[in-house]
């Protein structure tokens, strides 16, 4: 009976301050186990979720094909229109209030200043809207 109402004794070497009860043992493995599967599962939905990224550097040149509809863009659109400045711009906007849609890129040509053929060739690859000035 006396070894039960001894006051516990403190603890004094290291084996005996890091001793885990082998219940606590369980615990701290069931919870290294759960989270070690969540970081495995968060890295792979990381890796999913970065499967579109591509490297710049190494990445094949790719050619994007812009189309401004040349009847209803704003200037602001039609500069980035190869050869086409913010004066051209502004005055292609301002022939298209005065004189109406454009009908065809040899009306287009003739109505702007600054646009002949060779600027007409490079340009008209990425204009569109021709066919519906006879439309509207």
């Amino acid at each position: 009976m006396a070894a039960e109402t001894d006051p516990p004794q403190p603890l004094t070497g290291p084996a005996e301050i890091f001793t885990i009860h082998p219940r606590n043992q369980a615990v701290l493995a069931a919870m290294s186990a759960v989270l070690l599967l969540g970081l495995a599962i968060w890295y792979g939905w990381q890796e999913t979720q970065n499967a579109g990224l591509v490297d710049l550097e190494t990445a094949p040149p790719r050619e994007l094909h812009l189309l401004v509809d040349i009847n209803t863009a704003e200037w602001e659109e039609i500069t980035l229109l190869p050869e086409v400045g913010l004066a051209m711009a502004q005055r292609i906007v301002a022939a298209r209030q005065a004189g109406g849609l454009f009908r065809d890129p040899q009306d287009f040509s003739k109505r702007i200043r600054g646009v002949g053929p060779k600027t007409l060739e490079k340009m008209a690859p990425f204009m569109t809207g021709w066919q519906d000035a006879t439309k509207r």
